[in-house]
C-alpha cells in the first residue's frame, strides 16, 4: 500500500481528526485576533466545540465497546443516543430562534446582506 506524504495514519478511535480539529480551531482563533475578525473567532469555538463533541463521543464508544454484558451495553448506547438527540434539538431551536430574530419587523424576509436603498434626487431651479 502506498503512503501519501504527510497522510495520518492510527487505528480508528486514535485521535486523528479530534488533533486536527483542535489545531484549526487554534489556527483560526489565532487569525480571529491578529485580524480582530469577528467570523474567524465563532469559527474557532465552532471547531473547538466539534473538538470537544467528538473526543467525548470517541472516549464514550471506546468504554462501551468494552462492556460485556449486552443489556447494560445497550442502556449505554441508549444514554449516548438521547444525549446526541438533545443536542441536536437544542441546535434546531437555536437555529429557529436565531431566524426569527432577524427577520424584519414587517415580516418580509431578506437576506442578511442585503444594503438598504438610497435615492438621490437633485432638485432644480426653473
Amino acid at each position: 500500500m502506498q503512503e501519501w506524504p504527510g497522510s495520518l495514519l492510527g487505528a480508528s478511535g486514535a485521535g486523528k481528526s479530534t488533533t486536527l480539529g483542535g489545531i484549526m480551531a487554534i489556527v483560526k482563533l489565532a487569525m480571529g485576533l491578529w485580524t480582530m475578525s469577528v467570523l474567524f473567532i465563532v469559527s474557532a469555538v465552532y471547531y473547538a466545540m466539534l473538538c470537544v463533541s467528538r473526543f467525548s463521543i470517541v472516549k464514550s464508544h471506546t468504554r462501551t465497546r468494552q462492556i460485556a454484558d449486552r443489556v447494560q451495553r445497550l442502556t449505554q448506547e441508549m444514554s449516548v443516543y438521547h444525549r446526541t438527540g438533545g443536542l441536536l434539538c437544542f441546535i434546531g431551536l437555536w437555529m429557529l430562534l436565531r431566524r426569527r430574530w432577524t427577520v424584519p419587523a414587517s415580516g418580509e424576509d431578506s437576506p442578511d446582506d442585503a444594503v438598504p436603498a438610497v435615492e438621490i434626487t437633485a432638485e432644480t431651479e426653473a
